[in-house]
């Protein structure tokens, strides 16, 4: 009859610990960076920067192997810096298709 059952489980056991690490956190803050000018054009302009170097913090303080870390790190960082300009066209040309009016 003592015997308790709602009790919370380790943080090391259960499905969100294994899932929600800082390497996968910080891919998700990256990606969420390159996409959040688009949702938010003005406010998602501002924030992208800080998501983007939170999420190459995160991969790199995580206890996933060096090579993976650099790679993530590689692949988001090297098509952003080549294909730039084109990525800062694409915002503007997307916030001011959608912001005229319709014919």
């Amino acid at each position: 009859m003592g015997k308790e059952t709602n009790t919370a489980p380790d943080t090391k056991v259960g499905f969100w610990s294994k899932r929600y690490n800082n390497f996968n956190v910080g891919i998700l803050a990256m990606l969420v960076a390159v996409v959040t000018p688009f949702m938010l054009p003005i406010l998602g302009s501002f924030l992208a920067p800080f998501l983007f170097v939170g999420g190459v913090y995160a991969v790199m303080r995580s206890d996933v192997k060096i090579h993976y870390r650099i790679l993530i790190i590689v692949f988001f960082i090297i098509p952003l810096v080549i294909w730039w300009d084109l990525y800062v066209y694409g915002i503007f040309y997307f916030t001011k298709s959608v912001t005229e009016p319709a014919l």
